[in-house]
């Protein structure tokens, strides 16, 4: 009934434990990266490294502005409809990815209109937990990379800046050429930070 960082704690543990995880990387864009930093602030001996994708303690004023785009519709005619809505949020990705989003994240309705396959009420039961996420922040003792789009409109630049300069052992990159959805809008870039900070060739 309720998605935020303190529920996604409880699953997060049961996770890695079902799968015998005793430490690991863990990498979340967006709520995912919350989780992660609310995750790795509290079991610090099971996160070897953390990343965040886009996201940080305070959310943009940006992000509540109202859309300069057009409204996004209840339903869909058709994969092509859906793809060519959302290259015009954001054309980084080219419009044959999000042919393969559409065509892999809509469902019919029997009456054979096309709508997301996540339920609308994801968004509406969203909440911050009351949770101090600069104090999270400060307690997170893991390596960790903070990755920011360069045109994000949710994580501003200087709260970038600020959260890595206030994590134990943090480093801040931002990622040219992207928004929000960094690992779509400009996967090299993404790769290429991920592969820094975890070593691997």
């Amino acid at each position: 009934d309720t998605y935020n960082a303190v529920v996604a704690f409880d699953d997060i543990t049961g996770v890695v434990d079902q799968v015998g995880f005793a430490s690991f990387v863990l990498v979340g864009l967006s709520m995912g990266g919350r989780n992660g930093m609310y995750f790795a602030s509290k079991r610090p001996e099971r996160v070897q490294k953390l990343v965040t994708l886009d996201i940080g303690p305070e959310i943009s004023a940006k992000a509540s502005a109202p859309s300069t785009g057009p409204a996004e519709p209840d339903t869909w005619d058709s994969i092509e409809e859906a793809a060519r809505h959302l290259y015009h949020g954001n054309p980084y990705p080219r419009i044959h990815y999000y042919r393969w989003v559409a065509s892999t994240s809509l469902r019919a309705r029997p009456d054979g209109a096309l709508v997301w396959k996540w339920h609308p009420s994801v968004k509406e039961r969203r909440s911050t937990g009351n949770v101090d996420w600069w104090a999270v922040v400060r307690a997170i003792t893991s390596p960790t990379l903070v990755l920011r789009g360069e045109h994000s409109p949710i994580l501003d630049r200087d709260v970038a800046e600020r959260m890595a300069k206030e994590l134990p052992r943090g480093r801040f990159v931002e990622i040219p050429n992207a928004v929000h959805t960094l690992q779509e809008d400009n996967p090299e870039a993404v790769l290429a930070a991920l592969k820094e900070i975890l070593a691997f060739a």
